[in-house]
């Protein structure tokens, strides 16, 4: 049970450079973002069923070809709990002092919470197709809906692979859909660098984003292999089996040698005896 669940920290540090063009003066601004504690638990897996998801060694054309059964995702479900400290909300924002007192103003609570559902599918074996679900700040006035369709390719290097995204975030006060591009290379097992170029597409003015961003793991799962209760016992009782026998021909081996070594004795004194009637 605890293979399926999977606990993540999704946080930011937003620090900026700011220069007053009427004074001239130059200041920087720093603030602890918005940090949430999550929990993800894989509901149903369908790539575990062996028949569907196999190597056919009959067909070279069926393994590199889509199925019907690639279209049944894996699900999972995730929650989390988001803590905002004070003033991260509107950090980044030149219109926070309008939009105070107004409709317009976020007034997210310092801890609220999110939910979400994410499914995935496999095809030809390089492409995966992912769908993030959330409603984020629950029990806030203002709770945001985001719907994320992610599609990647690997490619015959396994460590590069590239993206095309798809989002969109829509709340009470405002709506933004997402379009991005963008690749990933794996440094090793546990870290990865990215970037990506994101374009908003919608009637207000629209602007362009460019990320770089750096992501690790800490892995300390281990396979266990599956215990055969019946070959465990099997194998005891060879053991102790065994043992009795290696201590049974240890006495007999023991035992041999005191009377080789009574028989050596028993020829020295003949030997002996012998050289000293052909000396006479």
């Amino acid at each position: 049970m605890l293979n399926k669940l999977e606990v993540f920290i999704d946080g930011s540090y937003n620090k900026s450079e700011i220069k007053d063009l009427l004074t001239l003066k130059e200041f920087s601004k720093s603030s602890l973002g918005k940090q949430t504690l999550g929990f993800k638990y894989l509901v149903y897996d369908p790539f575990k069923n062996k028949k569907w998801h196999s190597v056919n060694l009959l067909s070279w054309k069926k393994n590199r070809s889509i199925r019907l059964v690639d279209f049944i995702p894996a699900i999972a479900v995730y929650t989390g709990i988001n803590y905002n400290p004070k003033n991260s909300s509107s950090y980044g924002d030149p219109f926070s002092i309008i939009k105070k007192n107004t409709v317009f103003e976020l007034n997210e609570k310092s801890i609220n919470s999110k939910i979400g559902i994410i499914t995935q599918n496999h095809f030809l074996g390089k492409w995966v197709f992912v769908n993030n679900i959330t409603i984020d700040r629950l029990g806030d006035s203002n709770s945001v809906f985001n719907y994320t369709t992610t599609l990647t390719h690997n490619f015959k290097n396994p460590r590069w692979s590239s993206f095309i995204e798809y989002e969109i975030i829509k709340n009470n006060v405002y709506s933004d859909n997402y379009y991005k591009f963008g690749a990933a290379y794996l440094l090793n097992k546990d870290f990865q660098v990215d970037t990506s170029v994101g374009l908003n597409h919608k009637k207000t003015p629209s602007n362009l984003n460019i990320s770089i961003g750096v992501s690790t793991r800490f892995d300390w799962y281990k396979d266990e292999l599956p215990v055969d209760r019946k070959e465990l016992k099997a194998n005891k009782k060879r053991r102790k089996k065994n043992k009795k026998s290696i201590k049974k021909d240890y006495k007999l081996t023991k035992k041999q040698d005191k009377i080789n070594k009574r028989f050596d004795k028993k020829e020295r004194k003949l030997i002996k005896k012998n050289n000293r009637k052909s000396k006479k």
